[in-house]
């Protein structure tokens, strides 16, 4: 019995220190409460019908060579300078929603800024860049909704 008691008072003793070497950690800010997360809302920059083909074109007014792709529909596409490249066609329904269409480049030193247009259900996203220090991929996302929004 008296075993079983000491071992009961280390195994606390060192709930203790763990509890106190927790508590001094979280104050030097080695730990963080996890904060619960909350959905993406962010609010939809444009619409298309959903019900009609879509045509997406990715125009690159940039400096650099930019490259596309749908995400698990198409091969990466590159868009030269003052060029454009397209997915979909407005007369099939070859493209269905949702969408990920992911953009980005391989300058160094290059952020790619994308301005968003729809006209007869033709997305058209024109790129132009700037000097910063790092890229940022761009992905433009179109739910089943109809509804395009920028991440």
């Amino acid at each position: 019995m008296f075993k079983f008691a000491a071992f009961a008072l280390s195994g606390l003793l060192g709930l203790g220190a763990i509890s106190q070497s927790n508590s001094v950690m979280a104050q030097q800010g080695y730990l963080s409460q996890k904060v619960p997360q909350t959905n993406d809302m962010r609010k939809p920059i444009s619409q298309i019908d959903p019900n009609k083909p879509l045509q997406i074109r990715v125009v690159n007014k940039s400096s650099v060579n930019i490259k596309a792709l749908i995400k698990g529909v198409t091969t990466e596409r590159m868009a030269t300078r003052e060029s454009s490249v397209t997915f979909g066609r407005l007369h099939t329904s070859y493209l269905t929603l949702p969408i990920s269409l992911i953009v980005y480049t391989d300058a160094e030193n290059t952020n790619l800024m994308p301005e968003i247009t729809v006209i007869n259900n033709e997305l058209i996203v024109t790129f132009t860049s700037k000097t910063d220090f790092a890229g940022i991929t761009t992905s433009v996302y179109v739910n089943e909704k109809g509804e395009v929004l920028l991440f």
